[in-house]
């Protein structure tokens, strides 16, 4: 049997065990789909050590549960609180120890910060801090995972952090 026959085979066989292992994880459909989704892309482009696996259902599952384990992992070190523009002088608690105040002129700093981001990374900050919105939803409207997505929000916070450093203090 061929790579792409034993593929094909594969994910027709386990994708359902698969996706309610990670459902039963993670409760979330849209979350579950997509870890179960990037496993079996891990799995497609290996696919020459999973078809000499002895046993490649377990290799999946264990990819998978790596995977769930990095993304719960990553939610933990990387929350991010969403910030109250009511509230602008008290500052912000984050993750990582710093404290961010929006202080003096909100209105100011919102356009400084639309100065120094590209108009699709403001509203990638915009819609995840200002209004709340979940990880997938955001992969889904800009059309790339959850973990670039991650990774991208992650560039922005630094690129903040570069661009307003009066903004940014370490420590509490």
């Amino acid at each position: 049997m061929n790579s792409k026959e034993f593929y094909q085979q594969l994910v027709q066989a386990q994708y359902s065990a698969l996706y309610l292992y990670a459902m039963s994880i993670l409760h979330d459909s849209y979350l579950a789909e997509d870890l179960v989704m990037d496993t079996f892309h891990t799995a497609f482009v290996r696919i020459e050590v999973v078809q000499g696996h002895e046993n490649p259902k377990g290799w999946l599952i264990q990819v998978l549960r790596n995977k769930i384990g990095n993304y719960l992992r990553g939610i933990r070190a990387n929350e991010w609180p969403t910030i109250s523009l009511d509230d602008r002088e008290t500052p912000v608690d984050l993750p990582d120890g710093s404290q961010m105040s929006l202080g003096g002129d909100t209105h100011l700093l919102l356009l400084s910060i639309q100065q120094v981001l590209p108009p699709e990374d403001y509203q990638l900050l915009r819609l995840r801090y200002m209004e709340n919105w979940q990880y997938v939803q955001l992969a889904e409207k800009f059309g790339i995972t959850v973990w670039a997505c991650r990774k991208r929000l992650q560039r922005i916070r630094q690129k903040l952090r570069e661009a307003f450093p009066d903004e940014w203090s370490k420590g509490k």
